[in-house]
């Protein structure tokens, strides 16, 4: 009798052991899930072991390709969001690119490392993950959302975070220097407002390129290591600007000093997930062009030169780095407020015939819209309801037929520059 006893306890153990085992490999993923230590059902030993049992390994491969091909240079490190898709358990990661190693930013598992620096391959529970790779670029862009991610705020889905370029002011100084490439003093004659009713702004133009790269779902079983490949693509677009201005010297001679150019339309915010356009909320930029020679081969195109009283052309050439540029939603070329449109300040140099010369600065306005939608720079995907940029590097050839005098501008037509403020400087300008 008591043999027998002895004996269905022993058979009772071994079931309830079995069932452990079960109900460990059935639930596992849930188990192992970190929710602010606290794990219904088991106590924080077992949760301990299921944590260090159910653990596999992942590191990370980059494929730069896509950013070398077109002449841009490797980031030197790039963060990681690691995302566990059932449980919306986000954290982060930072990698050199060199070594592909990196170290941990916002925990996603509760082990830790002896040494938080150089690490390869990285704890990663059992479960489905996704992964989206970035770099960083604070002078350009806010990375708020990201970094809300970054530290767990769980409200957030990785699919939907956004960065949004920081936004500038006219006239705004750093250390007593201008941030934005504009000259002092200048009239900004297209000023609306975003969507939420504060005042269009500036974005910086030249920077290096946002790369970026996820991946779709993938799985990990325990004691499983696994690469993740990431081949970036930017998320910016490289974009060459050119337009020409005829000259009139008949009158008398004179040079173009400088051009600079206001653009609107940029997108103000993209989707990291997805790449996705708000082309609903747009900033403008503002830069100085190079005047280069208007009659050389492409390879040539964008070799400096310096204008001469006898040219009779000059072409205006610019390369930016920014999410695009949008046109006006109404085609009428005589509106001239909003996104998609051109103004220009150009600096003259007039040679009189008395011998003196005179300064003179010439303004005005031209909608885009017609070059804008021949480029091309970002189409609408009716399967994603988004709009995307179409490629990694673009040309904009602004087609405007206008003619420059000593002082003015002559013989416009459709489409072409007009509502011009013509500005006599007293004494020699400054170029910035």
């Amino acid at each position: 009798m008591i043999k027998a006893i002895k004996h269905n306890m022993f058979m009772s153990l071994l079931a309830i052991a079995a069932a452990a085992t079960t109900m460990t490999s059935c639930v596992k993923e849930q188990l192992c899930f970190d929710t602010e230590g606290d794990v219904s059902m088991y106590d924080s030993l077992m949760q301990d072991h299921l944590d260090t049992y159910h653990v596999g390994k992942v590191n990370f491969k980059y494929d730069w390709n896509n950013i070398t091909s077109h002449g841009m240079q490797v980031p030197d490190s790039m963060f990681v969001l690691v995302d566990r898709v059932i449980f919306q358990n986000v954290g982060s990661l930072a990698l050199e690119t060199k070594t592909e190693t990196g170290k941990i930013l916002a925990p996603f598992t509760k082990i830790r490392p002896a040494v938080n620096s150089g690490i390869k391959d990285f704890d990663i529970y059992a479960g489905e993950y996704k992964f989206l790779t970035v770099n960083y670029s604070s002078t350009n862009f806010n990375y708020a959302e990201m970094q809300n991610l970054m530290t767990k705020t769980l409200s957030n889905h990785m699919s939907n975070v956004s960065i949004a370029y920081n936004s500038y002011k006219k006239g705004q100084k750093k250390n007593g220097e201008l941030i934005l490439d504009e000259p002092e003093n200048w009239m900004d004659a297209n000023q609306y407002t975003r969507p939420d009713g504060t005042p269009c702004s500036f974005v910086l133009t030249e920077s290096a390129p946002v790369v970026i790269d996820s991946t779709t779902i993938t799985k990990w079983e325990a004691n499983e290591t696994k690469t993740i490949n990431f081949k970036p693509t930017t998320i910016t677009q490289n974009i060459d600007i050119f337009f020409d201005i005829k000259k009139d010297v008949s009158e008398l001679s004179f040079e173009v000093d400088s051009v600079y150019a206001v653009i609107s339309g940029i997108p103000h915010r993209v989707n990291l997930g997805t790449g996705g356009l708000d082309i609903s909320d747009t900033d403008k930029m503002i830069f100085r062009t190079d005047l280069v020679n208007p009659n050389v081969v492409p390879d040539e195109k964008t070799q400096p030169v310096k204008d001469t009283p006898s040219n009779t052309k000059v072409r205006c050439f610019k390369n930016v780095t920014v999410l695009g540029i949008v046109e006006n939603e109404l085609a009428e070329t005589d509106l001239y407020a909003g996104p998609g449109v051109m103004q220009l300040i150009i600096y003259n140099k007039v040679y009189n015939t008395d011998g003196t010369v005179t300064y003179r600065t010439v303004t005005g306005m031209v909608n885009i819209h017609k070059s804008l939608l021949n480029a091309k720079l970002q189409l609408f995907d009716p399967d994603l309801q988004l709009y995307h940029k179409t490629r990694e590097h673009s040309d904009l050839y602004i087609s405007i037929d206008v003619t420059l005098s000593k002082s003015n501008i002559l013989g416009t037509d459709d489409g072409g520059i007009v509502k011009w403020n013509e500005q006599t400087i007293p004494s020699e300008f400054e170029i910035y």
